[in-house]
């Protein structure tokens, strides 16, 4: 962040909402860490740190749902208060956040139904949010998702806990307010879990955990 090396994590001991910068690009010394969110009891889980128009922000889960954070400066030194974007998801799942069309958007499991939901901040600090929009509810879906960009679009890659499947879904705008079919675009297995896609040299690659029987990390280009 601001040029350096920073995590966001849980701190299970303290109950706080951790970001931590380096002092340096390469991250041979770190500050002190700084509490992002004090104010809640969590059960430990994802986080997922962006820049959100220039300051780092903070995608997590805790007990009143689906939250984010952003700084009060580029460093990451002072934190606003968190907002809260979807009452509805539980602790435990894990969403993932990115920037969609120059606004923050998560991608994430409402275990409640279940399902996968996507929503998108309403301006480019994320200090106002639209309504969620759930893109897949046919099976238990939407665990381990995660939200990309791959050659200009968003597409969001998570895990149909009912066949086992990896699954993608692509937008049919830059903005992410439509959204293609769900394809299961490895199904072989039980696979999926701890899945990430990312553009690499124009395609889109993925990386997940490949379970029962094989027990391997596996790294392909979908297209």
């Amino acid at each position: 962040m601001d040029g350096n090396p920073a995590v966001s994590y849980y701190s299970v001991v303290d109950n706080l909402l951790v970001y931590i910068r380096a002092t340096d690009a390469t991250g041979t010394a770190w500050d002190p860490p700084v509490t992002a969110d004090s104010t809640l009891a969590m059960s430990p889980g994802r986080t997922s740190l962006i820049i959100a128009d220039g300051y780092p922000a903070i995608g997590y889960l805790g007990t009143t749902g689906l939250k984010y954070v952003r700084a009060l400066d580029a460093t990451g030194s002072t934190w606003d208060t968190p907002a809260g974007v979807d009452s509805a998801v539980t602790v435990g799942e894990q969403p993932c956040l990115a920037v969609v069309d120059g606004y923050p958007a998560f991608a994430y499991r409402n275990a409640g139904a279940p399902d996968l939901r996507f929503i998108r901040a309403e301006n480019a600090q994320g200090s106002g949010w639209s309504m969620p929009q759930v893109l897949d509810s046919a099976d238990d879906v939407g665990s381990w998702s995660w939200l990309a960009i791959i050659d200009g679009m968003p597409v969001i890659s998570y895990m149909d806990e009912t066949n086992f499947d990896l699954k993608l879904m692509t937008a049919l705008d830059s903005s992410g307010s439509d959204w293609g079919t769900p394809e299961a675009a490895f199904s072989e297995g039980y696979v999926g879990a701890f899945n990430c896609i990312m553009e690499v040299q124009g395609h889109l690659a993925v990386c997940f955990y490949d379970g029962d029987p094989n027990y391997d990390l596996v790294y392909g280009v979908y297209y």
